[in-house]
């Protein structure tokens, strides 16, 4: 694209505009995959992204985010952005350039690049955990490369990425290129557009195909059973389930754990009673629970919550905290040769959590624009009116779980 295409349209059940810039990159397994893949990571990827600190930290968007998406014959790299209420598009995109500028500025660092390579070594191996994706894999890189053991090639092509691969990415797909710049509209609000459409395709030429439905006829199939009768039950599956043991901690805490030594990863869960059956007791604070995991993913008393990601990202490690009906469960993954560290960084979570002002206040905020958007969500409503109808107005399971 020689210059910037403008388009929009209108979602009738859109509560917020989204503002969507398109750039095209490169086919899947291209040389350049993982420098694109590391520099959407460093503009908009997590806590410690440039458009994360740059726009949704100082609560200028609701939500800031890129990544780079590869098919068989081309690639976009693509940039979503979804302002707060009373900010227009216009004023996203020139925010959205200024991080750009504070990217440049920046630059890539070594802890960028060293976050990225164990993000990705992690990702794979976890992508092979199961047979599924093992097939998947293995399919995927016959079918679009020739070789099912693209893998290996992938593995030397990210962990031989460089600093300087990343700014050259960003010097020749990005950077002063032209790009699809796509306004997406509440119903009643054409102010909010990030500028006035310049392009419409040309299908002056367009020749529909011939798909060959011309002269179908249906032909309604006949069975060889009768659909009244209930078939029989068939015999009942033998699994196999994995040797397991329990044990049980001096403090009361019960424990059990299995092996698999198919790939080097541990996952650990650590479960704790309460979650939104705690709240039965008072229903003008449901959705504490989670307003507490929430929180919980914040600054610690020797870590920000950027730190805090970035040590996890070195170690190609993840700890997510989330409430459910009856609890609290602390996730936990990690390579097996990391997973020493990764406890020790676990145990900052759970022991010294800070509890900003800061940062209850942007949580705060972000779910009361989140219940919003819920608002324009067919499947939120129907889920929220089925609880609502299955435990009644008055009962803690017939509130949304996220608060009201």
């Amino acid at each position: 694209l020689t210059s910037n295409r403008y388009a929009s349209y209108t979602d009738n059940y859109a509560r917020l505009p989204l503002l969507a810039i398109v750039y095209p990159t490169v086919p899947n397994y291209n040389k350049d995959m993982a420098a694109l893949a590391c520099l959407a990571q460093v503009l908009g990827q997590g806590r410690n992204s440039v458009l994360y600190q740059n726009m949704v930290k100082k609560q200028l968007a609701l939500q800031a985010s890129c990544f780079s998406s590869l098919s068989e014959l081309a690639g976009e790299f693509i940039v979503q952005i979804l302002p707060l209420p009373g900010k227009n598009l216009a004023d996203m995109q020139k925010l959205y350039q200024a991080s750009l500028d504070s990217l440049e500025k920046r630059g890539i660092t070594d802890e960028d690049i060293a976050k990225f390579k164990g993000g990705t070594e992690s990702s794979l191996i976890n992508g092979l955990q199961s047979v599924s994706g093992k097939v998947s894999q293995l399919a995927a890189f016959q079918t679009f490369t020739g070789n099912p053991n693209k893998i290996a090639d992938l593995l030397k092509m990210y962990s031989s990425l460089t600093k300087a691969d990343v700014m050259n990415v960003y010097q020749k797909y990005i950077k002063n290129k032209g790009a699809v710049i796509l306004s997406v509209l509440p119903k009643n609000q054409p102010q909010v557009i990030a500028a006035a459409d310049n392009f419409k395709i040309d299908s002056t030429h367009y020749k529909a195909p011939n798909y060959g439905y011309a002269g179908l006829k249906y032909v309604k199939a006949k069975d060889n059973f009768d659909r009244t009768q209930k078939p029989p039950l068939g015999p009942t599956p033998v699994i196999k389930a994995p040797l397991f043991w329990k044990k049980e901690l001096a403090s009361g805490t019960k424990v059990i754990g299995a092996e698999n030594t198919e790939i080097p990863v541990v996952t650990f869960s650590l479960f704790i009673p309460g979650g939104q059956l705690a709240e039965a007791g008072n229903l003008s604070k449901a959705g504490i629970a989670s307003l507490f995991t929430d929180m919980m993913e914040e600054d610690t008393k020797n870590y920000t919550a950027e730190q805090f990601a970035n040590e996890l990202q070195k170690l190609g490690s993840s700890i997510r905290i989330f409430s459910s009906v009856d609890g609290i469960t602390f996730s936990v993954q990690s390579l097996k040769s990391n997973f020493g560290k990764t406890m020790a960084l676990l145990q900052e979570r759970i022991k010294n959590p800070k509890f900003t002002q800061d940062a209850f206040d942007r949580i705060k905020k972000q779910n009361i624009e989140s219940f919003k958007l819920q608002k324009a969500q067919p499947a939120s409503i129907a889920n929220q009116v089925f609880a609502k109808i299955n435990y009644g107005s008055n009962n803690v399971l017939g509130i949304n779980g996220n608060g009201t």
